[in-house]
């Protein structure tokens, strides 16, 4: 009779122990279920975030050393497009925090759901166990162990008795464990929420800034030309630098044919701001707008906002990619056969020199950069080495 006991006792316990793995199963996985982002993500970002700080911080003593030096206008428009690019720079850094404190809040409070619904299951199962022992009469394990007939009857009732403390310390222990669990993914969910709030409140603060900033530069090159006579040297040295940037062309064009990698391209041309067509200064000579006088336009100013998307026209290889005074960020592709298109004034260049590029693809983002009064795109067609009006080939 009492080994039929003895069975059904451990029996039971196999049962109940096995759906106590189950739940501690669950566990495990709750917890060892891989974020999409990871805290050290995060982290990276925010260290990130502090470089482009000490950066902004370096370009603005720069700035204030050159504030009285009326001959340092090209260096300033320059600094001022250093700054506003790393201002951009944490405009995306913290839309990237943004976007992963979004993620692992979501994750938060789905994993914080499911371990609220384990604690309710492994609480239930608690109840349970103290229900039967009330119903059982069991009271004391010592009660088990002096009723025991004989030594090996005594034996048997401790390996019961074991598996009986085991088991219910286990679902103690497991409840335990699962509220902690719930203590502390709320405590890092509002702790993520005080952060995404924070980096809400930097964000505005640096789009403002942004704007502050695209404004003064634009400022700057405004006055500068208004005051001609005074700066003369300054506009003369920027003319000079557009001259010097058709001799890169013409070098880099030189260098692709005798390496025999001249692109063959498409011969139609795509235009290469989707979001305008409106054109604010067209291709040839025209009065300026500000010195008076009449100069020689070599390309066509296409009136955008700040931040669209800047196509490549056609297909080709890029011979440059950088920053000028006059050009700004600036691309140039070549299609081969004397044929490049020059795209500048952008806030952000996408592809490099070397790159390839087909029809179509995204190569930056419009801007103001470089000698430029408002953001724009200036766009130039050279065909067999000579500039031509891109209005004629769309």
């Amino acid at each position: 009779m009492k080994q039929k006991t003895k069975k059904k006792i451990i029996m039971i316990l196999s049962l109940a122990l096995a759906a106590l793995f189950i739940l501690t199963l669950l566990i495990s996985v709750l917890s060892a279920t891989a974020s999409a982002v990871t805290q050290d993500e995060i982290d990276a970002l925010k260290g990130n975030a502090e470089e482009l700080a000490q950066r902004k911080k370096e370009l603005s003593s720069q700035l204030a050393a050159l504030e009285a030096n009326q001959n340092a206008a090209i260096q300033k428009r320059e600094l001022l497009d250093q700054q506003i690019d790393v201002i951009q720079d944490q405009i995306q850094n913290l839309n990237s925090q943004i976007d992963d404190y979004t993620v692992q809040i979501e994750e938060q409070q789905t994993e914080l759901t499911k371990t609220e619904e384990l604690e309710k299951k492994q609480y239930a199962l608690f109840c349970t166990r103290v229900r039967d022992m009330e119903e059982t009469g069991t009271v004391s394990y010592w009660s088990v162990l002096f009723n025991s007939a004989s030594f090996s009857d005594l034996l048997g009732n401790l390996d019961i008795i074991g598996e009986i403390m085991d088991y219910d310390q286990g679902i103690i222990d497991q409840l335990k464990a699962t509220r902690e669990k719930i203590a502390e993914t709320k405590a890092g969910l509002e702790a993520d929420k005080a952060d995404v709030e924070t980096a809400r409140s930097e964000l505005s603060d640096r789009q403002t800034e942004l704007q502050t900033q695209l404004q003064t530069a634009q400022d700057l090159v405004s006055d500068i030309e208004k005051q001609s006579d005074k700066y003369s040297q300054t506009l003369a040295d920027i003319d000079k630098e557009e001259e010097e940037v058709q001799a890169q062309i013409e070098a880099k064009i030189k260098e692709l044919e005798r390496q025999g990698k001249d692109t063959v391209s498409e011969s139609d041309y795509l235009w290469p701001v989707p979001a305008s067509h409106r054109i604010t200064s067209p291709f040839g000579y025209r009065e300026h707008p500000t010195q008076g006088g009449y100069k020689f336009h070599y390309g066509i100013d296409i009136g955008v906002a700040t931040g669209n998307n800047v196509l490549a026209s056609k297909s080709g290889t890029v011979i440059l990619s950088q920053y000028s005074s006059s050009y700004g960020n600036y691309i140039v592709i070549s299609h081969g056969g004397g044929n490049t298109t020059l795209y500048a004034h952008m806030s952000k260049r996408l592809v490099s020199e070397g790159d390839t590029v087909s029809q179509g693809d995204v190569i930056g983002y419009s801007g103001s950069t470089g000698w430029s009064t408002g953001p724009h795109v200036h766009f130039e067609i050279t065909e067999n080495g000579t500039r031509v009006d891109p209005e004629t080939k769309f």
